[in-house]
């Protein structure tokens, strides 16, 4: 029995949202904290930032995945340095709902410049999904 159109896409919506920022997040922490790491010497200043990046590093969505069992679209570009590829592929090997993955081999992040690939796809899912 499928729940009805707009309380199904509230639940993919909300879901895509929340992982997409959370990923974004730890990514960019990440990120920020391992270079500035390397660029300075160990301070008072840097045990705050090193406590502060185990705390963020002991976060995790790890077995979460593995609870979503509608169907889910996802759309990564393989050059994308905020959101790496490896991590929406996992994704979507963990779901146990049915799950679309679209990979835009030349894509940026969310693959924005290359919009016209996936655009109408994703569009066109929803709207089945809907139906």
């Amino acid at each position: 029995m499928h729940a009805n159109p707009e309380e199904l896409l509230r639940r993919v919506a909300t879901f895509l949202v929340a992982f997409y920022l959370v990923a974004c997040v730890m990514n960019l922490v990440a990120a920020a904290m391992a270079a500035r790491a390397k660029r300075f010497a160990a301070g008072a200043t840097w045990l705050v930032v090193a406590a502060l990046f185990g705390l963020f590093a002991a976060l995790s969505l790890a077995g979460v995945a593995q609870n979503i069992t509608c169907p889910i679209y996802i759309v990564n570009g393989r050059l994308d340095r905020i959101v790496p590829a490896a991590d929406a592929e996992r994704l979507a090997r963990e779901v146990k709902g049915p799950v679309t993955l679209m990979m835009i081999e030349d894509g940026n992040h969310i693959a924005t410049n290359r919009a016209y690939r996936w655009r109408s796809q994703s569009a066109d899912w929803m709207g089945e999904q809907l139906r």
